[in-house]
């Protein structure tokens, strides 16, 4: 694999001093703000998934802010899956509230099983649950 994920290990330390997207389940946040979040999410998702890369714990303790919460960063792929192309994976890993219902049911899945979490993250962040 070439690019950026190849052999690189990198760690952005300003982030350790943020806090986690569960914050706000002390509060709503508006329409815009939502959508603001939730974009800077799925976008690099995306570029991790066009690499092959399952992160298989998406969540909201795994999804980091700024101190000002206005800038977000994806973390805790300690147990992401790089895949072959078009295969699938086995394992049942992730957190409970937020595996799809293939990894329920024991079948193989793919990135797919990411965009259900992302689901479960939207809903916990419009409806504070």
């Amino acid at each position: 694999m070439s690019g950026p994920f190849s052999e690189k290990f990198f760690i952005d330390f300003p982030f350790f001093y943020f806090s986690c997207l569960i914050i706000f389940n002390s509060r709503y946040l508006p329409e815009e703000e939502i959508a603001n979040l939730f974009s800077q999410i799925v976008l690099p998702l995306q570029l991790v998934h066009s690499r092959q890369i399952l992160h298989r714990d998406l969540k909201t303790q795994n999804i980091f802010l700024t101190k000002t919460q206005d800038h977000v960063k994806i973390g805790d792929f300690g147990i992401s899956k790089i895949l072959s192309s078009k295969s699938k994976a086995y394992s049942v890993v992730g957190t409970p509230c937020y595996i799809s219902p293939e990894l329920c049911e024991g079948k193989p899945y793919n990135q797919k099983s990411d965009v259900w979490a992302l689901g479960c993250v939207l809903y916990e962040m419009c409806t504070l649950k």
